[in-house]
């Protein structure tokens, strides 16, 4: 596992290729709460260190007289078409819903701001966010007024808070490692709810996704919260 990964580092969001998100695929299957999503988008809540925004990256709707040899076949997507029709022109597909997100049943919970912004709202910490790419959802949470509103209203503004101008695209799976600065209580919190799954992938089977036991499903391990936390040891 690389502590250090570098990633693809995009400065022109326009030459960021058509990447579909899809996801959550639960990992393993005895213990809930560690999902993987592919070819997402995460920001940084500004408020709350502990609460994540997901952009999830939703592909146009195609004519299907039309043969598209570069469109992504093997992503799962997890909008049926119609949905997938209703986000695309939907303008409020970048508005997080209102914060807390206390809704129970996880992604495909029902949130009561679900109506309002026209999609799920996602998971308690990690609130999601829909878009065609990252140039569709710089446009649409920084220059359509109501939605800039909303997203002040309901405490969930994000970083970056200002137009994107830079991704950083980790072509591994990414355990993103995020908590309160608050040592004595936000990481053992954080850290103590992945022990089961730690504990799963070395002397376990590593769950009925995972080829072998201590079979670990992430590339990196990425920490943000503080710094030279992390060491090969």
């Amino acid at each position: 596992i690389s502590l250090h990964p570098n990633p693809i580092i995009y400065n022109d969001i326009l030459s960021i290729p058509n990447f579909h998100s899809s996801g959550p695929r639960i990992i393993n299957p005895k213990i809930p709460s560690l999902y993987e999503f592919r070819n997402v988008c995460l920001t940084n809540h500004i408020t709350s260190p502990t609460l994540r925004g997901l952009v999830y990256l939703t592909p146009p709707i195609f004519d299907k007289n039309v043969d598209n040899k570069d469109r992504n076949k093997t992503a799962t997507i997890i909008s049926e078409p119609m949905e997938q029709l209703s986000i695309q022109n939907n303008p409020h597909r970048c508005v997080p819903c209102s914060a807390p997100l206390n809704h129970k049943g996880g992604w495909n919970g029902i949130h009561p701001n679900e109506k309002q912004v026209g999609h799920r709202c996602g998971f308690v910490s990690v609130h999601a966010m829909f878009a065609t790419n990252i140039s569709d959802w710089s446009h649409c949470i920084h220059d359509i007024p109501e939605n800039s509103k909303l997203i002040q209203k309901w405490g969930q503004v994000q970083i970056p808070s200002c137009r994107v101008e830079s991704v950083h695209f980790y072509e591994g799976t990414v355990l993103n490692v995020a908590f309160d600065r608050n040592i004595g209580h936000a990481m053992w919190d954080h850290l103590l709810t992945y022990l089961p799954h730690w504990y799963e992938f070395r002397f376990g089977k590593g769950g009925s996704n995972h080829k072998s036991s201590g079979d670990f499903p992430f590339d990196y391990v990425v920490l943000n919260s503080v710094k030279n936390c992390l060491s090969k040891n």
